[in-house]
């Protein structure tokens, strides 16, 4: 509702040659991981991950090395 105010956070950076179909799997993985692509890269905002998560996360980052 305030598209103005920055919030400050962290984020993962991703580079691959095709930023689209990366955060596009992580969108359709399971678990899904939502994401955003800027400058070439995939941004997961780390105020979107619960501590709980974070082994989820890191599983579907190493499966896309698979890919």
């Amino acid at each position: 509702a305030l598209p103005e105010l920055t919030v400050p956070s962290w984020a993962i950076a991703i580079s691959a040659n095709s930023a689209d179909h990366i955060a596009q799997q992580l969108r359709l993985g399971e678990p899904a991981v939502f994401s955003r692509v800027q400058d070439g890269r995939v941004l997961i905002d780390l105020r979107t991950v619960l501590p709980a998560d974070e082994t989820a996360l890191l599983a579907r980052l190493l499966a896309l090395n698979r890919v």
